[in-house]
């Protein structure tokens, strides 16, 4: 349910701080509020001990999602939570009164062949202070997030390979330097959204482990057949196709 406890602060406003700057920023994240704000003062946000990345990160995190999952945790001594809005999700983690190494698996991401690019913001050498890496992750990837005492983190996970809308969809997106779908393929054909007709469009054929089958790059009209354009044999697959102006 909806709460809020004025979350993400980082100055200490009269009472000293318990909780790290990464235990703060992670606060964007795990409380959800129909009004969702950062009580903070402006100052304590502009900082330059708020890291850049940090700063950004609060600039993009939603106001509100459309899926939120529990991922781990115990009463009054740690949480870690995932919530998605469209196709990208962030998630993060909050401890109490103990350090410990947050481990967990990322299984709430969509499978492949979905990709991520995960950035990461930890609990840095001080309690005022963070560590940021990047790097890709899937589905089938675990981590472990060392916090410190009152310590948390926080990361935003971007998909690389966004599930495609369908064709009537498609066409408000012509204006798009780029366009991109996906299908699910049981037939020997699929028809890409008409509009791509004659253009050069990136084929990527999965098998429904992840595993890419095939690559390819077609100028066609909008109708493609696996076994006359792709030599493959008839079979089940996932179909990505992605066309850059």
């Amino acid at each position: 349910a909806s709460m809020d406890w004025t979350p993400v602060t980082f100055t200490h406003l009269g009472n000293r701080h318990l909780t790290t700057y990464g235990h703060e920023l992670a606060l964007s994240v795990i409380f959800e509020s129909g009004v969702q704000h950062f009580a903070d003062r402006v100052e304590g946000y502009q900082t330059t001990k708020i890291s850049e990345g940090a700063q950004t990160f609060l600039k993009q995190v939603p106001a509100a999602w459309d899926d939120t999952k529990y991922v781990q945790g115990y009463p009054g001594s740690w949480v870690v939570i995932a919530r998605r809005k469209g196709n990208d999700w962030h998630a993060a983690g909050i401890a109490g009164d103990t350090a410990r190494t947050m481990g967990f698996g990322l299984s709430f991401l969509e499978k492949a062949p979905a990709g991520y690019e995960m950035t990461l913001i930890t609990d840095g050498a001080t309690d005022s202070s963070f560590n940021q890496s990047v790097d890709t992750v899937s589905s089938i990837d675990s981590m472990a997030i060392n916090t410190r005492v009152y310590g948390g983190w926080a990361a935003k996970f971007v998909n690389l390979n966004p599930v495609g809308v369908d064709e009537g969809r498609m066409h408000a997106t012509k204006a798009q330097k780029s366009v991109s779908g996906q299908f699910l393929l049981i037939s020997e054909a699929i028809n890409l959204p008409k509009f791509l007709a004659g253009k050069k469009v990136s084929l990527s054929v999965y098998g429904l482990d992840g595993r890419l089958v095939k690559s390819a790059k077609i100028i066609k009209i909008h109708n493609v057949n696996v076994i006359r354009d792709l030599a493959l044999s008839k079979g089940v697959f996932i179909v990505r196709y992605l066309y850059s102006r």
